[in-house]
């Protein structure tokens, strides 16, 4: 990975000035990331967006926003996970759940250059107050969100999603059922080949959680649910982007599926009117399970 030059910050955590703006990291409500092991789906709208909130109130509303950088890492020697179902043991709808070969876990995608950890989310635990006050931050033109499903596969395999309408597709040539392990909005579809239909998110979650297909046990993905945009995913390479962050201090959770809430908070003082990077956040095999 490459190296940026150091700024020292004073704040709750060490954070890291510097400008990235060769790095495509990928989450915030302006950098869609769309993490998948196997397979490429056709063009489709994945959703991002944010959450998260100041601690006890300090930020400055008066003065240019600022944006986060950061990355998630694998802490030590990851072993890459074998795949969930090999392609010849693949019963269900084999000559299209086949197609792209093994099915592959996702549980955990870690970079073997970076030891970068994909599809993490990075999400203030609530809509912070002082956003209604400064409501031009919160974008309107949200983009359309929504999951597919390729190859026996759901994709994106995590996403944010921001509270209002949300797509389901089939690209497939195989029948699927999407059902919801939301707390708070049930639904348990089936989806023809080739069709289309969509839900209603009507409030925020408090954490991510897993909606799945009954016809192929092994298809899941994650959605965290929104009201606001101050939140992220982590792409490929375990990196993320959260832009428009007032001047201030504020308070983040991290969660993975494998290990779930692997981050309660974690605090950041963020500038204003710049790029402030975090010092790389490592994470053991223990906080994922493993």
């Amino acid at each position: 990975m490459k190296l940026y030059a150091i700024l020292p910050l004073i704040c709750l955590a060490l954070i890291i000035g510097c400008d990235l703006s060769s790095v495509d990291p990928g989450g915030g409500a302006s950098s869609p990331t769309d993490v998948s092991l196997r397979g490429a789906p056709p063009e489709t709208n994945g959703g991002d967006g944010g959450g998260g909130g100041p601690v006890n109130g300090h930020v400055e509303l008066d003065v240019p926003p600022g944006t986060l950088l950061g990355q998630i890492q694998f802490d030590g020697t990851f072993q890459k996970l074998p795949a969930r179902i090999p392609k010849a043991l693949i019963t269900a709808d084999p000559a299209v759940c086949g197609k792209a070969g093994d099915i592959l876990d996702e549980s955990l995608v870690v970079d073997s250059g970076t030891n970068g950890v994909a599809n993490v989310f990075i999400y203030l635990a609530k809509r912070p107050d002082w956003l209604d006050k400064k409501p031009e931050w919160d974008p309107q033109d949200k983009p359309l969100e929504g999951i597919d499903q390729l190859y026996c596969v759901f994709t994106p395999h995590a996403l944010l999603a921001r509270t209002g309408k949300f797509v389901l597709k089939n690209s497939d040539a195989a029948t699927h059922n999407v059902k919801s392990g939301s707390k708070l909005v049930s639904f348990n579809l089936s989806m023809s080949p080739g069709a289309e239909d969509s839900v209603e998110f009507n409030r925020a979650e408090k954490e991510p959680f897993a909606s799945s297909c009954a016809i192929h046990a092994w298809m899941a993905f994650y959605t965290l649910v929104i009201d606001h945009p101050y939140a992220a995913v982590t792409d490929e390479k375990g990196m993320f982007r959260i832009e428009n962050l007032p001047a201030g201090t504020h308070e983040f959770r991290v969660w993975q599926e494998r290990g779930g809430l692997i981050d309660r908070k974690f605090t950041v003082t963020v500038p204003s009117g710049a790029e402030t990077e975090l010092q790389v956040r490592k994470y053991p095999a223990s906080k994922f399970n493993l």
